[in-house]
């Protein structure tokens, strides 16, 4: 189940207390990132933008302390998995087993509509089907970049074989913090 801060505070918190499958959330905006405040101990995936996680956590998310530290923050918070989307400065990735900061090369955008839509949907599915958090995430940038990338807003050319297909072009390094 995919939620988001733009939920009735009741039906935020009747779906994460009664959720009988893998949550995960995006907070939309920083001006509703608190809303989830109370039901972050009941997701397994939080995808915040660089600006809702430090709205959030309190403190600028910029060396690679500050990342550690966003990333232990939120699984103290009982998250298991928080994916921060840092625009052109990449993506964040903690779990109890790994801490990682993933680079990509700069996206021509044409259309940012979507694209963290898109990387939750992406990141969610491929955990849903059994892969790795970090292939995951890889996949999810490649997603992400193939949706800002395109003028058009009719996504359903996108598919997995593109995907897989664009990855390398991607050109996705990671560095394990």
């Amino acid at each position: 189940i995919i939620i988001d801060a733009n939920l009735h505070l009741p039906s935020l918190h009747y779906i994460a207390a009664n959720a009988g499958s893998i949550l995960a959330a995006d907070p939309v905006s920083v001006a509703k990132a608190g809303r989830l405040e109370d039901v972050l101990g009941r997701l397994r995936i939080f995808k915040p933008n660089r600006f809702e996680a430090e709205h959030l956590c309190g403190f600028a998310i910029n060396s690679d302390q500050s990342m550690r530290d966003a990333l232990d923050w939120f699984r103290s918070k009982g998250i298991q998995e928080t994916v921060i989307s840092m625009a052109e400065r990449g993506v964040l990735l903690g779990t109890d087993e790994v801490k990682i900061h993933f680079t990509h090369r700069i996206a021509a955008v044409e259309n940012a509509t979507g694209g963290g839509d898109s990387f939750l949907a992406a990141y969610t599915c491929a955990r849903n089907e059994g892969e790795e958090p970090a292939d995951a995430a890889r996949f999810a940038i490649a997603t992400a970049l193939n949706v800002i990338e395109r003028e058009e807003t009719d996504r359903r050319k996108i598919s997995r074989q593109l995907i897989i297909d664009s990855m390398r072009q991607a050109e996705i390094k990671e560095r394990y913090l």
